[in-house]
């Protein structure tokens, strides 16, 4: 692992797969490679904001803090989240959007929510600069609803979602097949659901159908995934100072 950008006020870029090359070096390839992607697929929450399914999750809403349903539901995430830990989320969410978001009530609640200047003022800093700067078409895979993804979607310019997907691998997987006119691609993800993604990637780019560069999104300066190619902070300022 290389340290290209140093954790300084809660930004910071590691790589790794670069051996004995200098540092102006590396930004030179990571530059290239980012900025002449074709398709970028990125997950949301956690990635480019703060979860929007806790926010929902926390408001109650589609629901009450008093309702019984919600009551039963919170006691049950926090018992999967003691024994399971964060590989609970994903089922709890799940549950969550059956049980309360599939209302006309609950989608408009949500619409009041996440406007326009919210999803700005949520993002974590410098993510829209970042968006703007890549030409590639832009999509986001995600496991929260519709109304959520699409209003990040559309304040983001990106080209469409795939919301609710449980098989992100999947997604990607069919997306290259149905678009052989597409070569370069871009991944930037937290979980181990957006490591499936990378590891579809990697396996076209292993055949050489594709070329890859994926983008771990980290809460802490500690590698945390051997999968993607470089690992980043969520504060987007140390890859801008790379790229732009």
């Amino acid at each position: 692992m290389k340290i290209l950008k140093k954790p300084i006020n809660n930004s910071w870029v590691f790589v790794r797969d670069y051996d004995d090359v200098s540092r102006e070096f590396i930004c030179k390839d990571l530059k290239e490679k980012i900025l002449s992607t074709q398709v970028w697929f990125s997950d949301l929450d956690d990635s480019d904001a703060d979860s929007p399914a806790k926010l929902i999750a926390k408001k109650a809403i589609g629901t009450s803090h008093f309702s019984l349903r919600y009551i039963s539901w919170c006691c049950g995430t926090a018992k999967d989240l003691l024994f399971k830990c964060k590989n609970s989320e994903s089922a709890r969410w799940k549950k969550y959007v059956e049980k309360f978001l599939r209302t006309d009530k609950a989608v408009k609640g949500l619409e009041a929510l996440f406007t326009p200047e919210f999803v700005q003022t949520s993002l974590y800093p410098s993510v829209e600069i970042f968006y703007s700067l890549l030409s590639a078409h832009k999509f986001y895979i995600s496991r929260n609803v519709l109304p959520i993804t699409q209003a990040y979607s559309n304040f983001l310019n990106f080209a469409g979602v795939y919301c609710e997907e449980d098989n992100k691998g999947e997604v990607v997987e069919n997306f290259i097949k149905n678009h052989p006119q597409f070569v370069k691609y871009g991944i930037s993800g937290d979980s181990v659901e957006d490591e499936a993604m990378v590891d579809v990637l990697n396996y076209y780019a292993k055949i050489g159908k594709i070329d890859v560069i994926s983008c771990y999104i980290s809460g802490n300066k500690y590698w945390e995934s051997s999968k993607f190619d470089i690992q980043i902070s969520k504060d987007r300022r140390g890859l801008l100072e790379i790229i732009s």
